[in-house]
């Protein structure tokens, strides 16, 4: 497949979506692409299959106990790739290069410094009295930074939110303190108990967090 037809195949808005949703959701169905797209099953399979020809999705048989098989599909490495940004090459390059001259401890004072620098632009944005409005207003701010944020309380009380995407993957695979640093600065904006229960570095489909108010002994 030359780059051109890949290009096509890729931009075409309803396998861009696809995608997507995809990303979004794990391991899925037709039936719940076509629901979610309002698409016919037929344009689903269409679409997937060009897909699955191209290397972007994997298809995986489900055997019933009644009935025919069926087919549930996930993304391929080669899709996951296209939610990564083109900058992370380079970021590796330079922080590895700062980590060999200056060691570890300089590395991991920058992302120091960078959870710093976001809690004290997003603290302002997050002064909501209840911790589900702080909640909601960190998904809509980190969802604009291209993480794909939902979130919802659980029936104990607590919260989850979760980050389909993480556009510093590459540089986080590479080095753990980006994921240490964010749970970090949400802990510190949310006035809460963070807890990363998933996470995509280590493999997850996605970076799940549960989030709960405080004992009373650490207010």
């Amino acid at each position: 497949m030359t780059i051109t037809q890949q290009a096509n195949m890729i931009n075409h808005p309803a396998r861009r979506n696809i995608l997507l949703f995809l990303k979004q959701q794990g391991t899925v169905g037709v039936p719940a692409i076509a629901g979610h797209l309002q698409l016919t099953a037929i344009a689903v399979r269409r679409h997937l299959y060009a897909l699955q020809k191209g290397g972007y999705v994997h298809a995986h048989l489900i055997r019933q106990q009644l009935g025919r098989p069926t087919y549930e599909y996930s993304l391929a490495d080669k899709a996951s790739m296209l939610f990564v940004s083109a900058y992370d090459a380079l970021i590796i390059d330079i922080l590895e290069q700062l980590q060999e001259r200056s060691g570890e401890d300089t590395v991991e004072q920058l992302f120091h410094y960078r959870r710093q620098k976001l809690e004290k632009r997003y603290a302002p944005l997050l002064n909501q009295a209840s911790l589900e409005g702080r909640i909601c207003a960190l998904a809509a701010l980190q969802d604009k930074e291209g993480y794909m944020v939902r979130w919802g309380r659980c029936e104990d009380g607590s919260y989850w939110l979760e980050e389909a995407n993480c556009p510093i993957s590459q540089v986080a695979v590479q080095f753990g303190s980006p994921c240490r640093c964010e749970q970090s600065m949400f802990a510190a904006v949310l006035q809460a108990n963070v807890d990363r229960t998933e996470s995509i570095v280590e493999g997850g489909t996605r970076c799940m967090f549960r989030i709960a108010e405080p004992d009373p002994g650490e207010l």
